[in-house]
């Protein structure tokens, strides 16, 4: 069985016997209070969403969602190198370029197409025809630097970097097919997680941090006010980000069919609106004790669920197992 707005309404006018026009009004306001109480009493997956946004280059603020409550987790794409609106993905941009002098016939970085005469993949050697070991270790300091915010390496130099993100990765972007070998190695991760902080601690971070003068990979976030999210350091170029977040369901009140809670949790529901209906009523003591205690049971339940069937799997975890009695 699932309440929808107006099966609901109906019950708790006839539980608790009363169709007064003023009461009747109030109907919604109890449910509202009920969906609060059980939203901030248990976790559920129901109050877990993601939303995804973008920041820019030199910008360190992203908008919170309108129904947002309380952060998760926030991560990044694992892939550093957008440029003007085009993703390159790292897996196809380097795995070609990593492999080093080795590389299996064919695999040979070929000329630039992009009209600069220079042999791509020859990163330290502008006149080399081919990928060499001082390449590899080029594009590896790379990554680290950018990726996974580690210090700058000492023979990273400027020019390599400016080929690397206007050249090499471009090119290789152009043809995927031809790289497509996946780069193998802890460098590259899927999703890299931010840690959260207080804007305090990025504020005390230092120039890598709140100054826009040092850019990097963000490594932290923090809740800057009701609107936005800052992170530090400022970017230094154009991120995917995924937010996971609590966020406030919409209401029974506002849907009128039923939601999740009006089918999976309806005796909480149902009691929970019960006793903000007696509250209002000013009903008997003893009712609204009753109604409470049925509340907190129906609870137990949806916390159960929530809080532990949900979290795990009997495969690993074997059946739930009580005490005896």
């Amino acid at each position: 069985m699932a309440f929808d707005l107006f099966e609901l309404t109906d019950a708790i006018k006839q539980y608790t016997d009363n169709d007064e026009t003023s009461f009747v009004n109030n109907i919604p306001l109890f449910i509202r209070q009920a969906e609060e109480r059980i939203l901030k009493s248990v976790q559920l997956s129901l109050f877990r969403k993601n939303a995804t946004a973008t920041v820019t280059d030199g910008y360190a603020y992203i908008n919170i969602p309108s129904d947002f409550l309380a952060p998760f987790s926030m991560s990044l794409n694992g892939n550093p190198f957008p440029k003007t609106g085009s993703v390159y993905n790292i897996a196809t941009c380097f795995s070609l370029a990593s492999v080093g002098i080795e590389s299996p016939p064919g695999t040979r970085l070929n000329v630039d197409v992009l009209g600069t005469g220079r042999i791509l993949g020859a990163i330290t050697d502008p006149d080399a025809t081919q990928v060499t070991v001082n390449d590899t270790n080029a594009i590896n300091f790379y990554l680290k630097y950018k990726v996974q915010g580690q210090s700058r390496n000492s023979t990273l130099t400027d020019d390599q970097i400016t080929y690397i993100e206007e050249t090499l990765l471009p090119y290789m972007a152009q043809y995927p097919s031809i790289y497509s070998t996946l780069y193998q190695g802890d460098i590259i991760q899927g999703l890299y997680y931010l840690e959260f902080k207080d804007v305090s601690f990025l504020r005390d971070y230092g120039d890598e941090g709140y100054n826009q003068a040092t850019r990097g990979l963000p490594k932290y976030y923090a809740q800057f006010d009701n609107d936005n999210f800052i992170l530090s350091p400022v970017p230094d170029a154009v991120y995917e980000v995924q937010l996971s977040y609590l966020y406030r369901p919409q209401s029974l009140t506002e849907t009128f069919t039923a939601t999740w809670l009006s089918t999976n949790a309806e005796l909480t529901l149902l009691y929970g609106c019960l006793v903000e209906a007696y509250l209002y009523m000013k009903g008997e003591q003893d009712m609204m004790a009753y109604y409470d205690k049925r509340f907190n049971e129906s609870l137990v339940g949806l916390k159960l669920l929530g809080e532990a069937k949900e979290t795990t799997d009997q495969y690993r975890t074997g059946m739930v197992i009580r005490a005896k009695q």
